[in-house]
């Protein structure tokens, strides 16, 4: 009995291990935009992605300066193909994506003379690998817990 317990153990280690290895990976990046007068600067970031459902998430810092309301906001490029712009400000939304390389576009006006916001672009796969590897993981102790009381020996309640 225990050579079968210690083989699924190992078998759900290892199939947990590829999913975590093969996941989506993901980003995040923080930064600062200049949108002064005189120099203009929004910030762009480049990456690979493989194919699947991620959250976007775009947040103003508001340290050390703020950006005006509603203004905070990130374009999405497959090449030079758009594919979404959220704006308005802190943003948390869904992306369906095919793999391949994704540019961001955080663009923004700043509530100070200088002209400057900062700002934090997470992208992230949905579910997160650790997310699902700690699912796996408590469905498989819930599991055995569960059969352990089935086969648990009943104790005799008659008098010898």
């Amino acid at each position: 009995m225990n050579t079968k317990i210690s083989r699924w153990v190992v078998g759900t280690v290892i199939l947990l291990g590829s999913i975590v290895a093969n996941a989506e990976t993901g980003f995040h990046e923080e930064g600062f935009i200049d949108v002064s007068t005189t120099v203009f600067g929004d910030t762009t970031f480049t990456h690979q992605l493989d194919r699947g459902l991620y959250s976007l998430s775009l947040s103003d810092y508001g340290l050390p300066d703020y950006f005006v309301t509603g203004s905070l906001g990130v374009q999405v490029y497959s090449g030079i193909n758009p594919l979404a712009d959220f704006a308005a400000g802190s943003y948390s939304g869904a992306l369906d994506l095919a793999g391949g390389l994704y540019t961001f576009h955080v663009y923004g006006d700043a509530s100070n003379a200088l002209g400057v916001g900062s700002f934090g672009l997470t992208v992230a796969p949905v579910p997160e690998p650790n997310t699902a590897m700690l699912l796996f993981i408590g469905t498989g102790f819930v599991l055995g817990y569960a059969r352990k009381r089935k086969h648990a020996p009943a104790i005799s309640t008659e008098n010898a």
